[in-house]
């Protein structure tokens, strides 16, 4: 019988939906059947071994979206192996202090159920996947600007550390990814 991973995630802009995907890559390779889904497109968990949740982080915590999602899932969730990756601006400079605050963006999550693993990375910033309004009040009110700070070597690294605390060959918990 082969173990079933969902990883279910919440991106605004699609950014968070590549990295999914990817980490869905690198479960595949260790040998997990993995759905990959907004959670948007989710009803329920049930029939999982074991689950995977990303967010980009907004505002400081993950996005609404998701928090709704697990906590209606929570008598499920309770039951399975879980680990949650973000992707955040702070992590942009990868520095312990950094990645400090980005693990308090998970103070949400962690309350609802403690992960196996945390995996945490810069993420990408494409004004044109938002709201032309929105994009003109990040880059003239906020001075944002866009780019691509994800570094795809240390998501699949992470990904590969997780699969087997996700199949059970290890079941510490481990925060801050590589």
């Amino acid at each position: 019988m082969s173990h079933r991973t969902l990883i279910a995630y919440a991106s605004r802009a699609g950014s968070t939906a590549e990295v999914a995907e990817t980490v869905g890559d690198v479960l595949r390779e260790n040998g997990i059947d993995v759905d990959v889904r907004s959670v948007k497109d989710i009803t329920e968990v049930a029939g999982y071994d074991s689950l995977v949740f990303g967010s980009a982080i907004w505002a400081g915590k993950p996005l609404p979206e998701l928090l709704r999602f697990v906590a209606g899932q929570r008598d499920t969730i309770a039951q399975l192996p879980v680990a949650y990756f973000i992707l955040c601006d702070t992590l942009r400079e990868y520095t312990p202090a950094n990645r400090q605050i980005a693990l308090g963006y998970l103070a949400p999550l962690r309350k609802l159920r403690e992960p196996v693993n945390v995996g945490m990375f810069a993420g990408r910033r494409d004004f044109s996947r938002v709201h032309p309004i929105l994009a003109w009040i990040l880059m003239r009110a906020f001075h944002l600007a866009e780019g691509d700070w994800r570094d795809w070597e240390q998501i699949r690294e992470w990904a590969a550390t997780v699969a087997p605390q996700l199949t059970g060959a290890s079941a510490h918990l481990a925060t801050g990814a590589a």
